[in-house]
């Protein structure tokens, strides 16, 4: 007797439930995990002869995410005399930079700026005659971001640069203990051009790659050792979105975590004595 095996029959209802049981696709994650920035302002200074004038601009740094808005600002009046020699100088500056991370419909989007701009002018004289002078000035300004991807992403980067200024990326595949150039990211493309004296044309860019999963630090840089003219101002701006990404919270620190501690000690104590 032969056997005959029974013909294979799929129910709508049985479809249905092999849809509903087969899992989603995760999207990938993308989770902000820190920021190092640094800005300064010194060795602004003038010299003729053996005169000499000098301002201090300061400096600025942190380690924290927020605020995401770093800036100061500055100027000032320096004066020297020194035998047949005089020389004043007078500036004031500005230093900024930011961040910020947002969800885009199914895309998140990365973005951070920061400038310097720069006003100063100088006189020299040598036995009475004087004359318009020149000034140098050392300046930084540096925003470093951590993130995670969780799956490999397509991104999307633009932005533009000026005055020296270049984006670049580094990717780590051990969890952070050793970093390398990413590969598939070109910092020369994002390069703002050498440094001239005065304002600077912005210079925009754009590329677009595939991101794998781990680590990743973007960083700006460098900025200005220059001569200034009466105004002087560089920048950079840019927008990497990561394609089909979840934005995840980050994970609060220490601090964070035992001052909401106590806002919820404070809350249920309160809610006691209502009760009571």
């Amino acid at each position: 007797m032969l056997f005959r095996p029974f013909p294979l029959s799929i129910t709508p209802l049985a479809l249905c439930t092999c849809l509903l049981a087969t899992p989603a696709q995760a999207t990938p994650d993308f989770e902000l995990l820190s920021r190092t920035g640094s800005m300064s302002m010194h060795n602004l200074q003038a010299a003729f002869g053996t005169a000499a004038a000098g301002l201090d601009g300061g400096m600025l740094s942190t380690s924290a995410l927020s605020p995401s808005l770093l800036q100061f600002g500055g100027g000032g009046y320096a004066y020297d005399e020194d035998f047949l020699y005089t020389v004043d100088i007078t500036a004031e500056w500005a230093l900024w930079q930011d961040h910020s991370t947002a969800q885009v419909g199914t895309d998140t989007v990365l973005s951070a700026s920061g400038a310097l701009e720069l006003t100063s002018s100088s006189v020299f004289c040598n036995a009475g005659v004087c004359g318009a002078g020149t000034a140098t000035y050392q300046s930084t300004n540096f925003q470093t971001i951590v993130f995670s991807l969780s799956e490999a992403t397509s991104y999307q980067a633009q932005g533009l640069s000026s005055r020296e200024q270049s984006v670049n990326i580094e990717y780590s595949a051990d969890g952070g203990l050793s970093w390398a150039n990413y590969v598939g990211w070109n910092s020369f493309t994002t390069y703002g051009g050498s440094i001239l004296i005065g304002p600077q044309e912005v210079k925009p860019w754009s590329q677009a790659g595939t991101f794998a999963a781990g680590l990743y630090k973007v960083s700006n840089g460098p900025n200005g050792y220059d001569t200034p003219s009466p105004y002087s101002w560089f920048s950079w701006d840019y927008d990497i979105t990561l394609q089909g990404t979840t934005l995840t919270a980050p994970v609060p620190e220490p601090t964070g975590l035992l001052l909401m501690a106590a806002g919820l000690g404070v809350v249920l104590m309160r809610r006691q004595r209502h009760a009571r």
